[in-house]
Parts: C-alpha cells; structure tokens; sequence
C-alpha cells in the first residue's frame, strides 16, 4: 500500500490498528484523512470495523482492500457505508480511488456546511420577519406578487397579502392606486435597466398631515433574473413630525428675527445715550471747580464705560448666537490695535502695582482682516488680566507670520495673574462662567469676556491655546487668519510718531475717532494712496493729532459726535484752528467746515454729502486744511 501511495504522488503518514481499543485510542486523539481496511482480521471483521468507523468517524472516508471478497460482497459494503474497495490483485487502482473518495468527502463536506449555513440563514430570516417593521414583497419577470411579509409597522390600509400570485396590472379594489404607481415604476426600471429605485405613496388627505398616512417604497431590481423586491416602510410619524419640526423653524425664524432687530434697537438705543453720558461726565470731570465734584464725575463716567463694556460683550454675544454678526474685513495697521486697545475701561482696572507692556512687532506691516473682531478679542483678553492681576507684569504682542501662501496674525499675552486651574481652563471660556459665583465673589464682571473672545477666534477661523497655572499667571496664543495689504492702500501714519508739535504735509490726515468697536468700511474704501488713515480712541489721542497734524479730518459717528463735538471747539481755542470735521450718518455725512474762531463749529458752515461721495470730497478739498490757509 504504501509503495503504491508512493508511486501515485501522496504524502503521507500511515498508523495501522489491529483491534477495537486501537482504534478508540487512535480516533480519540487524531482525525484521520482515509480509513483502509481488510476484510478478514485476526481479531476483527471488516463489517464490524466499518460500523465503528462510521460511528466514530462519520466524514472520514472509508475503503476496503482485500483479497478474498467477491463482487457481491463489495456491493454489500458499499451499501453498507463504505466509499469503495480496491482488490489486492488490483493495487493499481489504489491511488485513483483514494483520490475520488477524497474528492467527493471534500465536496460533501462543502455541501453539508453551505446546506448548513443556508438553513441557518433560513432561520435568520424567518425571525427578522417576525419583527421587521417593513413590509417586504418579491415580484417575477410578470409583475406578478410571489412573497409577501407584512411589517409589524406598516399600516393595515396598506395591505398586500391578498394580492399573492396576482399581477399588479390585474389588481383592483382600494390598492388599484398604488399598484397602478408601483407597476409604473417597475417598468421603467426594467425598460432603463435601472437597479434601485424609490416612490412615495399617501393615503388620505394631504392637507392636513393629521389625517393622512404616508408610506415610502424602496426598489431593488435583479436584472439577471428580472425580479424585484420592494421594501414598504410606513413614514406617517416621521413625516408627521417633520411637519411639526419645519413649523417649529418657521416659528423659530420669525422669533430669531424679532431678536435680531431687538438687538439692532437695543444696540443703537443703549450706545447712543451711553456715549452721551461717557462724553458729558468726561466735560463735567474736566470744568468740575472742586476735587469732590471731579471725583465724583470721573466716578459717574468710569461706572458709565464699564456699563458699555458689558453691555458691549452681552450685545456681540447675541448677535453672534443668533447669526446677526457680520465680520467686516477691512485694511489696518497693528498699530491701529494698539492705540485701541488702551480702552479708558480696560486701563481703569489695570492695579497700580502692575506694569503693562504692549508690542508691536509687525514691522508695520499694512494688513486686511476682521478689525472690529480683532480688536474686541484684544480688549476682552487684556481687561481679563487686568482684572485678575495684582501685582507684576502684564505683557502683550503683536507680529505678522507668513508661511508658504497664508498669513496669520498672532496676539500672544502673558500675565502673573492668579491663574486657572487646569479642572476649569475648559469651562473658562464658557457663557457667564467664573471661577466663584455668587453676590460675594471677590472680582466682578458677567464672566462674557473669554467666551465672546472664543467666539470672534472661531468665527474668523483662528486657534486659541492657553496654557495656565494656579498662583503663577496665564499665557494666551492666538493665531487669526489676515492677508498682507500688497497694494498699500493704508499706510502707515508716521506723522504721530514725531516728537515735534507740528508736522507740515500735503496729504489729508483723515482720523477716525471711535470709542466702540464700530467698522467704517464704507469711507475706508474710498480712501486713497495720497491720504493717511489714523484711528483714535481716547479724546486725548484725537486731541493730540489735531494739534500736531495739519491737513486733518476727523471723522465722527453720528452716535458719539455730540460731546466730542464740544470737547474739540474747547480745546482749540488756544491754537485758533479748527480741523474739518465730519459727522456720519446711516446714508450721508455732514461735513461742518473749518473757520477762524469768530463762533461756534456749527455756525461756521454746514454742508451734507452722500456716503459714497467722501473719496470725491477727500481729492476736491485736499490742501485746504493746512495752517498756512489761516495766516
């Protein structure tokens, strides 16, 4: 045998077993490939060793290989169970036999697992079809309907058990209607040759979602044996509840824009008369006769702006929940930030033990971004650490980074303030969130400035990091996306960074004077290379560019110019000049133009233009502010 295994190609092991125990012993511990066996044994019949193989060894073929059996007997043990017999005078046909024997328990097996695993299938099936909530149905080449499971979801008006082994062309009664829409469907994916298709199906009135059920087909087409399988599901409370929600949106909407234009009344209602109040305690606090008065006006103008500070961050806060914030890009200088920075509210809280350094390592670098957002960011964070900073240093800077084809602006401040514990740096920038609460805690403030902070970061598209320790102080690093102004349009003014008291050029000065975060971009545009653009946000800045700067414009909003408008007919009584002055409204501007001190700012002219002729008024009236015009 095992010369002849040999001489057909086998690899294998041969273990041979002479009695029953043997053959126990070995099966219980190995699984053979093939079973061969003689007939007549000395201790054992083959018959005998055949039922017990076929016990043990159920998928192991078996075959005998004996000398002394006829035909007839091997016939019987083939029926008996056996896979084949080779005889002894006919060794040849040894390996061809094991090969089929081999062949066919390996094709057996194969088909004993899949028949298996399509049973098990079978069962699978069966259950989710007691418990899937669609209706599922199979229809032949005819249209005809061949299987039916009705979803434990789906509406008993959409019932289709009644129509097996009926064509859709041939149904009638209440399903007429969607039989007709299904079969439509189904032909014209058969005639397109399309594998997937959907439809929708209502029944009742449509109108009134309330009393209508809605239900939505999905269509599998096997093109091979041109069948379908349509899946029903019922969509009634869904669709019921989409109309619920899409009623709730409208609803939503209309009370979001009711807020929105709250917010706008509000907005302008509150900042008007507040700048009102800020700019007439500041000339109570400077005409006051005694130190009490004084002391008091710079109490009632100190209250007003840290009013405006809150009502500033709970206003942009709103707008920025409800959508209405607008970021209006815009050409600056770094320096533009760092003059606005200063905020006569954000210094007040700064302690007199702590020292406060600001720089601007931008190389002046001209640059486009979101300005009023990026100052607003600035001030935030800065009011913070003055806030919570008692003694030391509080510092900050400016810089421009370029890489490859981006740039960003980066605001890194550092402070040894009290610091954040780590459990709460991810609640810090939360809505009116603070370390203590209540009416006793030690520092006050709505706890609204680093969350409008991490607000503006996300809308302009920057990252925010902070890094903080109890005891030792706080670092913030922000990076805002702006792009290099290349065309130069806004340059930067040197003349205030002079140390003379006046400066003499051919160039308008035009100077925007603001104390809120209010963007101009419809004058700013109209601003060309010949003229210099300067922001200022203290009277003392603006008093300061009057003085030292000829050929000045300054430019008011219509909401702030009352008690400025009297701050500079005061201040430039001593120096007999007074600069044009322009006054913006919502549509128009009004310039009051200059003239020797003989009376009033309004007396001395008043003319109005259109907003989008203030380029035009800039070119035709340039020159003729300079002090030589006075002489």
């Amino acid at each position: 045998i095992a010369l002849e295994l040999q001489r057909n190609g086998f690899t294998f092991d041969i273990h041979v077993v002479r009695t029953e125990k043997e053959i126990r012993e070995f099966v219980r511990t190995t699984t053979p490939d093939v079973v061969l066996s003689d007939y007549s044994l000395p201790e054992l019949s083959g018959p005998f060793v055949l039922q017990l193989c076929k016990q043990l060894l159920p998928t192991t073929p078996f075959v005998f290989v004996s000398g002394v059996i006829g035909e007839d007997v091997a016939v019987d043990m083939l029926r008996s169970g056996a896979d084949d017999y080779v005889f002894k005078h006919r060794m040849g046909k040894l390996g061809p036999a094991l090969q089929r024997v081999l062949d066919s328990t390996t094709q057996r097996v194969e088909l004993e697992q899949a028949q298996s695993e399509l049973l098990h299938a079978a069962d699978i099936q069966r259950t989710l079809l007691q418990v899937v909530p669609d209706t599922m149905m199979v229809f032949d080449s005819e249209y005809c309907l061949r299987e039916y499971y009705h979803g434990q979801d789906v509406s008993s008006a959409l019932y289709f058990g009644r129509l097996i082994g009926l064509r859709l062309q041939d149904c009638t009664g209440e399903q007429s209607n969607v039989c007709t829409e299904l079969l439509s469907v189904l032909q014209t994916m058969k005639d397109e040759h399309l594998m997937h298709a959907s439809m929708s199906h209502t029944i009742g009135n449509t109108d009134n979602p309330e009393e209508a059920l809605f239900f939505e087909f999905r269509i599998a087409h096997n093109l091979r044996q041109d069948s379908w399988v349509v899946i029903v599901r019922d969509v009634t409370l869904s669709e019921r509840q989409r109309v619920e929600l899409e009623e709730s949106a409208q609803r939503l909407q209309q009370a979001d824009a009711l807020k929105s234009n709250l917010l706008a009344n509000l907005s302008h209602e509150i900042r008007t008369p507040m700048n009102g109040i800020i700019g007439v305690s500041s000339l109570l606090a400077e005409s006051a006769a005694t130190s009490e008065n004084r002391e008091l006006s710079e109490m009632l103008k100190s209250s007003s702006e840290r009013l405006m500070h809150g009502l500033a961050n709970v206003l942009c806060l709103a707008e920025l929940e409800s959508g209405s914030y607008v970021s209006s890009q815009q050409p600056f200088l770094v320096d533009d930030i760092v003059s606005g920075v200063k905020d006569r509210h954000v210094l007040s809280l700064l302690k007199d033990t702590v020292e406060l350094e600001i720089a601007d390592n931008s190389n002046g670098c001209s640059i486009h971004g979101d300005f009023a957002s990026i100052l607003t960011i600035c001030r935030n964070l800065l009011s913070n650490s003055c806030k919570f900073t008692h003694k030391g240093s509080i510092s900050m800077s400016f810089s421009v980074e370029t890489t490859d084809n981006n740039s960003c602006l980066r605001i890194q401040q550092t402070d040894s303030g009290i610091g954040i514990d780590t459990s709460f740096i991810d609640t810090a920038f939360e809505y009116f969130t603070q370390a203590k609460s209540g009416l006793n805690r030690p520092y006050e403030g709505a706890g609204l400035g680093l969350a409008v902070v991490k607000k503006l970061v996300d809308l302009i598209g920057g990252d925010l990091s902070v890094e903080s320790e109890r005891g030792v102080g706080t670092s913030f690093d922000i990076l805002l996306p702006v792009s290099i102004d290349k065309q130069a349009k806004y340059r930067k003014n040197t003349y205030f960074e002079s140390d003379s008291k006046r400066v003499s050029d051919d160039r308008t000065t035009v100077v925007i004077h603001t104390t809120t975060d209010q963007t101009f971009d419809d004058i700013i545009d109209q601003i060309d290379s010949q003229s210099n653009l300067k922001y200022t946000h203290s009277f003392k800045e603006l008093n300061k560019c009057i003085r030292d700067v000829d050929n000045v414009v300054v430019v008011l909003p219509q909401n702030e110019a009352a008690g400025v408008l009297l701050r500079i007919e005061k201040s430039i009584e001593d120096i007999k000049r007074v600069p044009s002055i322009i006054v913006l409204g919502e549509h128009e501007f009004t310039c009051y133009n200059h003239a020797p001190v003989t009376g009033s700012i309004v007396e001395s002219g008043i003319h109005k233009y259109k907003l989008e002729e203030f380029g035009s008024f800039l070119t035709q009236n340039r020159g003729m502010y300079s002090k030589e015009s006075f002489r």
